[in-house]
C-alpha cells in the first residue's frame, strides 16, 4: 500500500468517525431514572442518538422516568425476559415495567427519528433501528449493501391480547431495513392509517428473540383488514422485527 493509498484510507475513516461523533454531539441528552424495590435505582445520561447503550447493572427495574423526555415514544428498552412496558403511569410520564426485571441496554431516537445508525455508531441487540451498513463487533460497518431510502415512514401501535390493554407505539422510515421491537407483549392486533401489507411482522415463532436469528416457522397467522390498515394477529404472539417495506434489504 503506497503512501496516498493510505492517506485517503486515513481519510475516509476519519470522516466516517466524524459522522458517528457529530450525532453524539449534536442530539439532546436524555436522562433516565431506573427505579427497582425499597427505593433502589440507577440513573444514566445518553445521547438521544439512536445508539445503544448498555446499562451493566442487575437492577430489577419496576418504573422508568425520564424527567419530561418523551421515553415511551422515542426510546427501546431491551430485557431478556418477558415483558410489558406501560408509559404515562402518572403525572410525569414514567413508565411501568412489568413483571420488573433489569433492563440490559437502551436506545432513544432524535427528533426527528434517523433512518439509519451511520458507519461507526454503537450498535448491539438493544439497538432501536439497523445500521446503514451492518452490525459488527457491536460497531455499524460499512458495506454495499444498504437500505434504500423510500421517503416517509409508517406508524402504527400494536394492542396486546390482555386485559390490561396495553399496546405500544411504533413508528420507523420506509426503508427496508428491520426494526426489533424489543417488546415482548403479546400482540392480538396492529393498527395504523396507513397500509400495513407493505410490511412484513416477525414473530417468536420465526426468529429467536436475540439477535434475530431464524429458528422455526412462524406460528401465528397476520390476517390484513380494512383494507390493511388493521393487521389481526392469531393466536396472539410477541412481534420481534417489523420490515417497512419488505423484501427490498435483507441484513
Amino acid at each position: 500500500m503506497n503512501f496516498k493509498t493510505s492517506l485517503l484510507t486515513a481519510i475516509t475513516l476519519i470522516g466516517h468517525l466524524a459522522v458517528a461523533l457529530t450525532i453524539r454531539s449534536t442530539t439532546e441528552q436524555v436522562t433516565l431514572t431506573f427505579h427497582g424495590a425499597a427505593d433502589a435505582l440507577y440513573v444514566m445520561t445518553i445521547p438521544a442518538s439512536a445508539e445503544s447503550f448498555t446499562t451493566n447493572n442487575p437492577l430489577s427495574v419496576s418504573l422508568i422516568d425520564a424527567d419530561g423526555f418523551d421515553a415511551y415514544s422515542r426510546c427501546t428498552f431491551f430485557t431478556f425476559g418477558n415483558v410489558a412496558l406501560v408509559g404515562g403511569v402518572n403525572r410525569q410520564g414514567s413508565i411501568a415495567v412489568g413483571p420488573p426485571q433489569p433492563i440490559y441496554s437502551v436506545s432513544c431516537q432524535p427528533d426527528p427519528p434517523i433512518q439509519c445508525l451511520p458507519d461507526y455508531a454503537s450498535c448491539d441487540v438493544g439497538t432501536s433501528i439497523a445500521c446503514c451498513g451492518i452490525c459488527a463487533a457491536t460497531k455499524c460497518r460499512p458495506t454495499s449493501n444498504r437500505p434504500r431510502d423510500y421517503g416517509g415512514s409508517v406508524s402504527m401501535t400494536l394492542y396486546g391480547s390482555g386485559a390490561g390493554k396495553e399496546y405500544y407505539n411504533v413508528t420507523l422510515p420506509l426503508q427496508g431495513a428491520r426494526y426489533y421491537t424489543h417488546n415482548d407483549l403479546s400482540i392480538s392486533r396492529i393498527v395504523s392509517d396507513q397500509d400495513l401489507t407493505i410490511c412484513h411482522f416477525d414473530t417468536v415463532g420465526e426468529f429467536a428473540t436475540l439477535g434475530g436469528q431464524h429458528s422455526a416457522p412462524p406460528t401465528s397467522v397476520i390476517t390484513p383488514e380494512n383494507n390493511g390498515k388493521i393487521m389481526v394477529v392469531g393466536p396472539p404472539t410477541h412481534v420481534v422485527a417489523i420490515t417497512c417495506p419488505y423484501g427490498v434489504f435483507k441484513d
